[in-house]
């Protein structure tokens, strides 16, 4: 199991998980878009796209980082996911009501994606 913790693995890793998850969640949000624009769903389908768009593109994320870093998968998923939450918090326009729970799915996705990265 190799180890990358120090000279900047961490470092590199975060930023290749965090990567990975924004481009994710760019690519599969607009998919989401056009799926609600060109199909009967409403508009409201949207809030639950973005929640499963936000999971699957941390747990990719933190997959990555905890396979690059190749230890502590846990933590390598839950540093990615805190800096797409600080990235939304900054873009988004601050904390909102619902920002407790995706506080906890980003939190939780991001460390399960670390730790199977790491496996």
């Amino acid at each position: 199991m190799k180890n990358n913790m120090t000279h900047g693995g961490s470092l590199k890793a975060t930023l290749m998980g965090l990567a990975v998850a924004l481009l994710l969640m760019l690519g599969l949000s607009g998919v989401a878009t056009l799926i609600v624009h060109f199909s009967p769903l409403s508009q409201t389908a949207l809030a639950g796209a973005a929640v499963l768009v936000n999971v699957l593109a941390l747990l990719a994320g933190g997959f990555i980082a905890g396979q690059i870093n190749g230890a502590k998968g846990l933590l390598s998923g839950l540093t990615v996911a805190a800096a797409a939450l600080a990235l939304m918090i900054l873009l988004g326009g601050g904390f909102d009501d619902g920002m407790p729970l995706k506080i906890v799915y980003c939190s939780l996705s991001g460390m399960v994606g670390g730790i199977f990265g790491v496996r």
